[in-house]
């Protein structure tokens, strides 16, 4: 199972994936470390959808049960490579400090995904207490 945590920079991804991973077990993918381990410091679509790949290619060579991949992933486009099973969405209404980025962003919506979650960055304790709630209830 694939979970993609989605949002703007700085609305608390990582965040949700550190608390996550201290109440379950799953692989965890990080875009940063990801773009620096394949050499893709390209911010162009081109170097997005690269980075998309790249990160699919380090999900698939996986084999844990849960995967959780913590990515801006800004466009529909790029989060169907990823192709989740679950998004979190963590909403900001604040702009980050990559404005590209930013006016890139559409927001992801529930049926790009076989199941969504969101909420705005100041809930997002409690969005990852309704995740692994979800999760234990419903074993892949």
């Amino acid at each position: 199972m694939i979970i993609l945590v989605t949002g703007k920079n700085g609305s608390g991804k990582s965040y949700f994936c550190k608390r996550f991973l201290q109440q379950c077990y799953a692989a965890h993918f990080n875009n940063d470390y990801i773009r620096n381990l394949t050499n893709n410091q390209d911010f162009s679509m081109e170097g997005r959808i690269l980075a998309a790949k790249n990160m699919r290619k380090a999900v698939d060579e996986n084999n844990a049960v849960v995967k959780l991949v913590d990515m801006i992933c800004p466009t529909k486009e790029l989060r169907e490579i990823i192709a989740p099973d679950v998004i979190v969405y963590i909403k900001s209404n604040t702009a980050s400090k990559y404005s590209d980025t930013d006016s890139l962003y559409q927001e992801p919506t529930p049926d790009e995904a076989k199941y969504f979650f969101s909420c705005f960055t100041r809930k997002s304790d409690q969005l990852v207490d309704r995740v692994v709630y979800w999760l234990y209830k419903n074993p892949q």
